[in-house]
């Protein structure tokens, strides 16, 4: 119904896919080739908890699955990393997002902060203030989402079609906010 534009950067274009019904024919602008000036890796799962039991030097965030996640790592964590001199901050136990991003951003020594995915995606921090991103699971979106459930209708196999796209996009957006900062 509206027109929207997706720019995909030249060398992700055979990865990424667009996430669009197959009524509707895309407009492909001439692709420029300019080098990343850095480089990006993935760590194992199990490197969380490595992380959280011995934190190393600067700001980490890491991406956890869900508010669940995030609370069992508080209580898991907490107390160890303060005696560590690291600073924990949490969704949902720092207070609201513009305090613990404005905490995280001016910590000194080494924080660590837990959030999900779509918190990431519009948080707000100074240049050079990330170290690393962690990222616990893939994030998916919840296909009993009202939205999320009458979009994949118009696919086939909604989950290859849809569900995969949708999340090379997120994933997409999320490296982009960490080479932001």
């Amino acid at each position: 119904r509206y027109p929207t534009t997706l720019l995909i950067p030249p060398k992700s274009a055979p990865c990424l896919r667009e996430i669009l019904p197959p009524s509707i024919t895309p407009h492909v602008h001439p692709k420029s080739a300019q080098p990343l000036p850095y480089s990006i890796s993935f760590a194992s799962p199990e490197k969380i908890n490595a992380i959280l039991t011995n934190p190393p030097h600067g700001k980490t965030v890491i991406l956890m699955p869900g508010k669940q996640a995030i609370e069992r790592a508080f209580v898991t964590y907490a107390e160890s990393l303060e005696c560590q001199d690291c600073t924990l901050f949490c969704q949902g136990f720092s207070g609201g997002q513009g305090r613990f991003q404005s905490e995280f951003a001016s910590a000194s020594g080494s924080a660590i902060l837990l959030i999900i995915p779509w918190i990431f995606e519009g948080l707000e921090l100074p240049l050079f203030c990330l170290d690393r991103l962690v990222i616990a699971s893939l994030p998916f979106d919840s296909p009993v989402y009202p939205t999320i459930a009458r979009r994949s209708l118009h696919y086939q196999d909604s989950f290859s079609q849809y569900s995969v796209p949708r999340l090379e996009q997120r994933l997409f957006r999320i490296i982009r906010t960490f080479c932001r900062f």
